[in-house]
């Protein structure tokens, strides 16, 4: 997947909030310019993971996916799942 240009991410976010929220961009909240924005991260990592999918499909080799859990200031948690 490419990198995302900021004109591409100014388009995507005014999009986001007409179709979810009915507001434009001088009228959106903060709280609705978070979720619009939310909803595109959501959207672009499910587009990376599923092109990631298919590239490994029929590859017989075992991934590793690693997640990280930002809510711990003090504490940095890594979860390894292997998928077979």
């Amino acid at each position: 997947m490419e990198k995302m240009t900021v004109s591409q991410a100014k388009k995507a976010i005014s999009d986001k909030l007409s179709h979810f929220f009915g507001v434009d961009t001088k009228t959106a909240t903060d709280a609705q310019y978070y979720k619009a924005v939310a909803l595109i991260v959501r959207d672009r990592l499910s587009q990376m993971n599923s092109d990631f999918r298919h590239e490994a499909k029929g590859q017989d080799k075992k991934f590793i996916i690693f997640v990280w859990n930002s809510l711990w200031a003090a504490h940095l948690k890594i979860i390894f799942t292997i998928l077979v």
